[in-house]
């Protein structure tokens, strides 16, 4: 069991860094980063299907007597009676070490709750926001009791009692979330995957689901622009868009480019980027300021041109 709750977790670092984060901090590398070259990716991804192969059972070192293996493609999942059992920590602990702990009441074969669909499901819930810099909480989030807090001269979010209360409260939802984020759904008392298109197509909108789009007023986030997009396709049967997709075209057009502030490297509009909508400006999400690239009304325009051309409708 430890072994396997250890390679789970090392499954989601390398799932993190082969998306362009950061791991131990969660913010994005800086485009320049080696993770966002092309060979790097592929090394990522090949080491992931393998370590995820041998999580599930399919692959065994050759110096071990095979093992009966594990039933079915098990996700996270709890009993109503496993539920009913599930208290939270009488500390603040991070995210990383609050899913660890669930994994404890779940059987075996399941695999751990994932770190980056369970924090995309919380930025849907309105407890974290995405910025430029990274995950931040909400008003709402602090409400909900998690916490910010300094380790070793870095600043950690944390989930307080309360917190983790909030978030038992609603596993059976969070389930769904990455039972859907899978490609498939799970069975509430099996824990099987039911469903799972493993050769998902590849990212597209229609005319009519381009043209339903909303320009998000005040300005928006790369993310959140992002987030709006992929709530509109079906992301069982098609890849979801990414950030970097969009991003790594506005570097190579030169509407963006990477600038160093407080020793770290950040995306930041060039002139040109400043002429079609994009301004970076300062922003406060759960009485934190953050520095932001925001795309206005032009901005966002130019976005959804080139998505016209990803999907092949700018003819």
């Amino acid at each position: 069991m430890e072994d396997s709750r250890l390679l789970a977790h090392a499954i989601d670092y390398l799932t993190q860094m082969a998306d362009g984060k950061n791991p131990l901090t969660g913010f994005y590398e800086a485009e320049e980063s080696c993770l966002y070259q092309s060979r790097v990716s592929r090394c990522l991804q090949y080491t992931i299907e393998v370590m995820q192969k041998v999580l599930d059972g399919e692959l065994v070192p050759v110096s071990e007597q095979p093992k009966a293996p594990v039933r079915g493609n098990r996700l996270f999942t709890l009993t109503g009676e496993q539920l009913a059992k599930v208290e939270p920590l009488n500390r603040a602990v991070s995210l990383t070490k609050f899913l660890d702990y669930l994994k404890q009441y779940a059987d075996d074969s399941c695999k751990r709750l994932p770190y980056r669909q369970t924090a995309e499901w919380l930025v849907s819930q309105g407890m974290l926001a995405e910025s430029e810099a990274g995950l931040a909480i909400t008003e709402a989030g602090q409400e909900a009791g998690i916490r910010i807090k300094s380790d070793f001269n870095r600043e950690v979010i944390v989930y307080s009692t309360k917190a983790q209360r909030w978030i038992i409260e609603r596993l059976p939802d969070l389930i769904g979330w990455v039972a859907r984020s899978a490609g498939g759904t799970v069975d509430p008392e099996t824990g099987e995957l039911l469903s799972r298109s493993r050769g998902k197509a590849p990212f597209s909108l229609t005319e009519d689901q381009l043209d339903e789009i909303p320009i998000l007023p005040g300005g928006t986030s790369i993310s959140q622009f992002v987030q709006s997009i992929n709530s509109r396709v079906d992301t069982e049967k098609v890849e979801k868009l990414r950030r970097t997709t969009l991003t790594n075209w506005l570097l190579r057009q030169g509407y963006l480019q990477t600038v160093e502030r407080d020793g770290r490297n950040y995306l930041s509009p060039t002139p040109k980027g400043e002429q079609s909508g994009i301004k970076l400006e300062q922003r406060t999400i759960g009485g934190r300021t953050f520095w932001s690239v925001v795309y206005h009304d032009e901005g966002q325009m130019l976005l959804l041109e080139h998505l016209r051309e990803l999907c092949g409708l700018d003819g």
